[in-house]
């Protein structure tokens, strides 16, 4: 996790295919979270449903595949989801 100023805000964050490699996932979102703009986005996409894991999923550094209740449950506090759903 790369630390960035304190003062430094985004109207939105997006963690394209990037949060399963993230053994410390809830803490990333806590940590983006106070880099969110009032009225901002977190937006995650990433590969669903652990049943699906395999070794390639491991060798390319995956630590989980996530169900939208999984993703939900790692909501920040004072957030809220907009929107949930599989592509």
């Amino acid at each position: 996790m790369q630390e960035l100023p304190e003062d430094l805000l985004f109207d939105t964050i997006l963690y394209i295919d990037v949060l399963e490699h993230i053994e410390a996932h809830a803490a990333e979102l806590d940590a983006a979270r106070q880099h969110v703009a009032v009225g901002g986005y977190i937006v995650v996409l990433s590969p669903a449903f652990q049943f699906f894991y395999t070794p390639f999923d491991e060798a390319i550094g995956h630590y989980l595949r996530y169900r939208r209740q999984d993703l939900k449950a790692l909501t920040p506090k004072n957030c809220r989801v907009a929107n949930a759903f599989y592509l």
